[in-house]
């Protein structure tokens, strides 16, 4: 207990010392957040876990509709919650993967008056035994119990789930789990499934007692601009909404940006190092698995120019994946800038066949990047890298 209170009054002094540490780069309301990664541990209670909040900015009723997405981008679960005016509901991953616990919402007596579909209480039943190991199953790597397929990538870890989640407003509630990935979900303004209102706001906390560290960060707000409309828009949902390449992505939403830069620690107060989570487009993924062990038709390369803190540019590195998000540690090959101290420059681009002429081609993609810092087993930081590029090109 004294060991924990030692660590939140640094972590207090450090946040407020540290310049913008609080701020990421999407802190306004929005119709869309995206919470980047998420890590569970669905063997050990004191391991890895994540919890994460959304709230409603207005004074009116709201539903978000959750989703998530395991590191292939294949959609696994959707519910939907109601948020009162002003209302922040907090929701604790590994109750979820373990406990099958989902939100119920909209118990008061008409409350959800003014959404059509939406019955009270609005929540799905709980997850069964069978529903969990599939669940568990998609987000770890594992082969899927009925089909044999793997929704993501396997790793060393096996008992650990890892994903991203994203939240939508909605205009209803369905009786199916419908994805952003399915027809009509976006309509122009706003008219489909999924909203135009800018009210959301959230955040996500990635928590392992076992290292005695946590860090906290907002959720990335994407705003619905309905201008942002027209063949050549760029948008968050692009490759989804796009139903009609004349009309162009009815989505509206503000992409992440294409790319990014942060500092690497790996010595002095941080001896635990830094480590890189980085999310790009999820758009062209393996929506609906894929024969486990084989390669992704686009895979992602990742670029990073390592520099030094004078601003030199000391090394280069890429290296293609499979994943939408990965967590790179920094000082293992092949992500060594070989210097203690400096900064990452990360951009990300898709490669695929393209066969008129044939051959390999690639095109940058929106991605966004969150450095972790650690020291061993004391205490950790997370910020949101600065985005040099909101746009790709």
């Amino acid at each position: 207990m004294v060991r924990r209170s030692i660590l939140l009054t640094f972590l207090a002094g450090l946040l407020s010392w540290v310049p913008g540490i609080a701020v990421s780069a999407a802190s306004n309301a929005a119709a869309t957040l995206l919470i980047p990664y998420f890590e569970v541990d669905l063997d050990d209670a004191e391991g890895p876990n994540t919890h994460f909040s959304i709230g409603n900015a207005g004074e009116d009723p709201l539903v978000a509709h959750v989703v998530l997405w395991t590191d292939w981008s294949s959609p696994t679960l959707a519910f939907d919650v109601l948020l009162e005016g002003n209302e922040l509901r907090p929701i604790n991953l590994r109750q979820l993967f373990a406990e099958g616990r989902l939100p119920i919402s909209g118990t008061q007596p008409g409350s959800l008056a003014g959404f059509p579909g939406c019955k009270s209480p609005l929540s799905l039943p709980p997850l069964e035994l069978p529903q969990r190991a599939i669940l568990r199953a998609q987000h770890t790597g594992a082969p899927h119990p009925e089909n044999g397929l793997c929704f993501g990538s396997a790793r060393a870890e096996a008992a650990l789930a890892i994903g991203f989640v994203t939240v939508d407003i909605v205009n209803d509630c369905s009786d199916t789990l419908l994805y952003p990935s399915e027809e009509d979900y976006f309509e122009p303004n706003g008219t489909g499934r999924a909203s135009n209102e800018n009210l959301l706001w959230g955040d996500y906390f990635l928590i392992d007692p076992s290292e005695s560290s946590a860090q906290g960060l907002e959720a990335i707000g994407l705003r619905a601009d309905p201008s942002r409309s027209g063949p050549e828009a760029q948008t968050f949902y692009a490759t989804f909404s796009a139903n009609d390449h004349l009309v162009g992505p009815e989505d509206s939403r503000a992409p992440v940006g294409c790319r990014s830069r942060t500092r690497f620690l790996r010595g002095g107060g941080f001896d635990g190092g830094t480590d890189l989570i980085v999310w790009s487009d999820f758009s062209f993924r393996a929506i609906d698995g894929r024969e486990c062990g084989t390669s992704d038709a686009h895979s992602t390369g990742i670029q990073v120019a390592w520099r030094s803190e004078a601003g030199a540019t000391i090394s280069d590195t890429r290296t293609l994946v499979d994943e939408t998000m990965v967590r790179i540690e920094v000082g293992i090959d092949p992500w060594n800038p070989g210097i203690p101290f400096g900064s990452a420059d990360v951009s990300t681009e898709i490669e695929f066949f393209w066969w008129n002429p044939p051959g390999i081609v690639t095109s940058p993609v929106q991605s966004l990047v969150v450095p972790v810092y650690r020291a061993s087993n004391l205490y950790s930081v997370a910020l949101q890298a600065t985005t040099l590029q909101d746009e790709c090109d």
